[in-house]
């Protein structure tokens, strides 16, 4: 039943160093693990389970014995993380935001206006603008990722005016993707 796996998940379990085991335990449990882009599915065996619970195996229910969740691949140089979610993040609306000036202050550099110029009217530096006219730039279905917060998590406007930002849409995609 539900109130089995709850019992799972909220049962401590403690090492041999005294911290937190129940992770292993979970896995040790798992009779079956599949992950395919964007999702991870875990098959618990029953009769583990069963064990591990100290009831007799007909108790548990075999509607609870497989856990989907969606995640986001992280990848930092050597290290792999798979972020869990329930549903869509929602919007970086900062990023959006700077998206939305990095075309106006283009279409501004377009019709004529310098970057000072823009500064002044905006109240910023220069160089803010310089930066920020780099996203303009970025390939749309990037911009559409952004739109509906569905970019890597590491996508942000910090990241972005810290880094140089590929010119061809694929290096971009290929980049923004190891976020």
């Amino acid at each position: 039943t539900a109130g089995i796996a709850k019992r799972l998940m909220e049962r401590p379990a403690t090492g041999s160093d005294g911290r937190s085991d129940a992770g292993n335990e979970f896995i040790q449990l798992s009779q079956r693990i599949q992950i395919r882009p964007g999702k991870i599915t875990i098959t618990i065996s029953q009769n583990d389970l069963a064990v591990h619970l100290g009831v007799d195996p007909g108790r548990v229910s075999e509607d609870y014995l497989e856990i989907g969740a969606a995640f986001q691949h992280r990848k930092r140089g050597v290290e792999t993380k798979l972020v869990l979610t329930d549903e869509a993040s929602p919007r970086d609306e900062i990023l959006f935001k700077n998206i939305l000036k990095a075309h106006r202050y283009f279409e501004l550099i377009r019709a004529g206006k310098t970057y000072a110029e823009i500064a002044a009217a905006e109240s910023v530096s220069r160089h803010r603008i310089q930066k920020l006219v780099d996203l303009a730039f970025l390939a749309p279905d990037v911009i559409s990722d952004v739109s509906a917060g569905s970019q890597p998590t590491g996508l942000t406007t910090e990241w972005l005016l810290r880094h140089s930002i590929p010119a061809l849409w694929s290096e971009q995609r290929d980049l923004f993707r190891v976020l």
